[in-house]
């Protein structure tokens, strides 16, 4: 049970995000108040639409909010963020032509000094998405399960301070799942984790903290047990559904 107080290693103070259309002005976050600490995962939940990408992006430094404060391991600097926050997309982005373990050689390299460091990272990030299989293997050639592993891997291989998973589990069996999130757990006790994530039991099963987003608010946020408290519900299931407003 983790009681100690942590200092968050991504903070977001009034962040809002709007986004010029032919129509006039959309925005996709409001006023955005978040943090999320090392050795924790920290879930963003809602229904698509919801500006959970939005924020995600913002995290990453990919977009900038349109007002307010991001802050990263103790920088502002968009440059650094990046450097410092690895991001993994819901759909694959991987070079095509190259094999798996040429891509993870190449993405190590951008941060390591050293072949053995580089050598390192790569068996280290191979080990934990588990694509031994495949390292011999060019991207167009994966299936879709594997392209999503690799993708994981990839990142991995920057060794980020933050890791930040957008829908990750796409694309995966079962079993994959059940097995990477078992890795991700692990993961968070060295790492800053947050995942944006449509699913309710993969919330459940990762987040020790969870933000609910409702049309580019957050509406909640909380524990488990703290959203289950504020809704008077019996499971966060249900606590979702009350504080997006759903009715089964």
């Amino acid at each position: 049970m983790k009681t100690e107080s942590k200092q968050p290693e991504v903070i977001l103070n009034g962040v809002t995000k709007t986004y010029s259309v032919p129509e006039g002005k959309k925005t996709a976050c409001r006023n955005i108040n978040f943090s999320a600490s090392k050795g924790e995962i920290t879930g963003i939940l809602g229904k698509n639409g919801a500006g959970k990408s939005t924020l995600i992006k913002i995290i990453c430094a990919f977009q900038y909010p349109t007002t307010g404060k991001v802050l990263v391991c103790n920088t502002e600097d968009p440059v650094s963020i990046r450097r410092n926050a690895g991001y993994v997309s819901e759909t694959p982005c991987l070079e095509q032509n190259l094999t798996v373990n040429e891509i993870l050689y190449f993405n190590a390299s951008l941060y390591c000094n050293s072949k053995e460091e580089i050598n390192n990272r790569i068996k280290k990030s191979v080990e934990v998405t588990e694509i031994k299989d495949v390292v011999n293997v060019k991207a167009s050639a994966l299936s879709k399960g594997y392209a999503q592993r690799v993708n994981l891997a990839k990142t991995l291989c920057t060794d980020p301070s933050v890791l930040v998973l957008d829908e990750f589990s796409g694309g995966l069996d079962p079993v994959q799942t059940k097995k990477l999130r078992m890795e991700i757990k692990k993961l968070s006790a060295g790492k800053t984790i947050i995942i944006s994530t449509h699913s309710i039991e993969e919330a459940a099963f990762l987040c020790d903290r969870i933000y609910i987003m409702k049309d580019g608010l957050i509406a909640a946020n909380g524990t488990q047990k703290e959203l289950q408290e504020q809704t008077g519900t019996d499971s966060l299931e249900n606590a979702f559904i009350k504080t997006v407003g759903e009715e089964l």
